[in-house]
């Protein structure tokens, strides 16, 4: 049969709190977690958005390297010359930003490097 087992109310006031406590402890542990794992992915996305700005420079400054060496070609007047340098060293500068941020992409990075350096020379 059934046992009836006599607990007082300190001792259930105690298994309550004890589990209560266990509980939210194990909660605290998950949000910790999850913080964590939030805050990595934030970090993540946050250099993704930079280095997806660095590219968009990078096009900016390339096409005007092309447009400044365009006009200067077709007016045969040299004052775009210097603004096609300015533009051609600001993307070099992007470009070796984005070697150091992403050295496993070297290579392609390089590649590009040597296209705008065709541009110009």
């Amino acid at each position: 049969m059934l046992q009836i087992i006599k607990i007082s109310i300190n001792q259930m006031m105690i298994a309550l709190i004890t589990l209560v406590a266990i509980m939210m402890f194990a909660l605290m542990i998950m949000v910790w977690k999850m913080s964590t794992n939030i805050t990595d992915k934030l970090e993540t996305l946050t250099q993704f958005k930079h280095i997806t700005l660095m590219v968009k420079d990078i096009r900016y400054h390339t096409v005007q390297v092309q447009q400044f060496f365009t006009d200067a070609a077709l007016t045969k007047d040299r004052s775009g010359v210097s603004e096609a340098t300015k533009h051609f060293n600001d993307a070099k500068d992007l470009f070796n930003q984005l070697v150091y941020l992403l050295p496993d992409k070297k290579n392609n990075i390089e590649n590009a490097t040597q296209y705008l350096n065709k541009m110009v020379f």
